[in-house]
């Protein structure tokens, strides 16, 4: 089946490139890349009407460099996204922290993060790649993710004495 390019329909965060940049505090800096990874039903409540679909990936990306992403998910009976949230972990543990508005958008927002990512904001935009529609009935389905945009620059939020 021939690939088809979706808007992302549940959150990722997807890093390509290598080292950590330094900036002043404060200041933006880019922050793209790639990865790969599995969509899968995680939970569904037939009495609740909600359906909880994860994503699961790993990558390599500007700033963070090799990392590990979770996101999750929530999805009412009528298909509307309640919420996407999720967590990119560096390999040093590190993680970031973004959400999606509205949920199930292309549209990310750095909300803050733990370690040098303390404090960190911005934003960027995904795009989800994967083979089928991402459908419940076609879950687990292996997907690849590109993403663009702006970060603080690590550390950059970190108290010093």
């Amino acid at each position: 089946m021939a690939k088809q390019f979706v808007a992302l329909t549940f959150a990722m965060l997807v890093i390509v490139g290598a080292a950590t940049q330094s900036a002043p505090a404060g200041e933006l800096i880019p922050f793209k890349g790639k990865e790969t990874g599995t969509l899968f039903l995680e939970s569904l409540d037939l009495d609740l009407g909600i359906v909880v679909v994860v994503y699961e990936g790993h990558g390599r990306g500007t700033v963070v460099g090799n990392y590990t992403t979770r996101f999750t998910n929530v999805i009412d009976a009528t298909g509307n996204f309640l919420s996407t949230k999720g967590s990119y972990r560096a390999a040093n543990g590190d993680e970031i922290y973004v959400t999606f508005e509205p949920a199930g958008g292309s549209q990310a927002t750095i909300t803050d993060g733990t370690g040098r990512f303390e404090g960190a904001h911005g934003h960027y935009e995904l795009l989800l790649v994967t083979e089928e529609p991402p459908l419940l009935e076609n879950l687990p389905i292996a997907a690849t993710a590109e993403y663009e945009g702006l970060i603080s620059s690590p550390g950059a939020n970190r108290k010093r004495n």
